[in-house]
């Protein structure tokens, strides 16, 4: 970074988000039908061990309380030996035969290892679902994608449900953000360059509401903080297409506005940028009345291409799109 050029970025949360009014991406029709999932439970009942997985016959010869020590087709030989003489115990009794090991046609090892009770198998299933559930929720409230799981395991605490229900309804509901394919991944590629990014936001009404909308977007992205956020007079001003907001940045920043970027998807923003003699690079979204270009040092139609201009306005890295970095922010 020593012949950098840019040193920060003031990146619009417009050109981040999708907006309601662009259309959605269209779907590519598949060739095929749907997949039919496989279940367990129906090639059991098909006792056929050709087709069983090596952990659902582990899982069938434990409920027998037969051994798991050998090789594959062992255990499938084993399993079918079973098989055979509890349908040789059903035959001769009529169907209403009992246990497998009340059987004097079961072989010698199956007979031997008494495996665990009904109660036991029902109290470890019973903590696998529990510490499953225990992780899922603690997943849903860290990602934001939704409400808890509500497990139906008996003793299980509603009142721990509602509690993380009401955190994870709040991290999400104040935002509603629908981020752009590769908006993370653009902020993470500024952090690895050394450009610091400024974040431009012209829906909040007061200075705390700006902090903590920017706050819940770095806990979205799991980056580092944003090194400042422009005020919502600030934000209007640029809005509108006062130069002044820039200005201030810059100051607040210590740093000269030939040295930060500003990407925005606001014509008139974007204007004030090269007003202010600026590097700048419009967002051009696909939204009714929005114009596709305006003079700018750079016009990009999706993330890819912002990361073009960077290239551009910084010269291009040492790598190549297939080389992997590996640094503190995990690319």
């Amino acid at each position: 970074a020593k012949h950098l050029r840019l040193r920060a970025a003031v990146v619009d949360i417009a050109a981040l988000e999708r907006s309601a009014l662009e259309p959605k991406a269209k779907r590519q029709e598949t060739l095929w039908g749907p997949i039919k999932l496989r279940s367990a439970a129906e090639e059991i009942a098909k006792r056929d061990v050709q087709v069983l997985l090596q952990s659902e016959i582990r899982q069938e010869l434990s409920k027998r309380g037969a051994p798991l020590v050998g090789k594959p087709w062992e255990l499938k030989a084993r399993l079918a030996e079973i098989w055979q003489a509890e349908e040789d115990q059903e035959d001769a009794s009529g169907g209403l035969s009992g246990p497998l090991f009340a059987s004097a046609a079961v072989p010698s090892f199956a007979r031997k290892a008494a495996g665990p009770s009904d109660d036991q198998r029902d109290a470890a299933a019973d903590r696998v679902k529990a510490i499953r559930d225990k992780y899922a929720d603690k997943m849903r409230l860290r990602t934001g994608s939704g409400l808890p799981h509500q497990s139906d395991a008996a003793g299980k605490d509603a009142a721990v449900h509602c509690a993380i229900a009401g955190a994870a309804a709040k991290a999400v509901s104040p935002t509603g953000w629908r981020f752009r394919s590769g908006a993370r991944e653009l902020c993470q590629y500024l952090d690895v360059r050394g450009i610091r990014r400024i974040l431009l936001d012209d829906s909040s009404a007061t200075v705390e509401e700006a902090a903590d909308r920017a706050a819940e977007l770095t806990r979205q992205f799991q980056l580092e903080a944003w090194c400042h956020v422009l005020s919502p007079a600030d934000a209007a001003k640029l809005y509108a297409g006062d130069p002044a907001a820039l200005e201030a940045a810059g100051d607040a920043v210590g740093l000269p506005l030939s040295s930060i970027l500003l990407l925005s998807a606001e014509p008139r923003a974007v204007a004030a940028a090269r007003a202010a003699r600026m590097p700048s690079c419009y967002f051009a979204r696909d939204v009714p009345g929005y114009p596709k270009a305006v003079p700018a040092d750079a016009v990009a139609r999706n993330m890819n291409d912002v990361r073009t201009a960077v290239e551009d306005f910084c010269g291009v890295t040492f790598r190549d799109a297939t080389t992997h970095i590996s640094t503190r922010y995990g690319i």
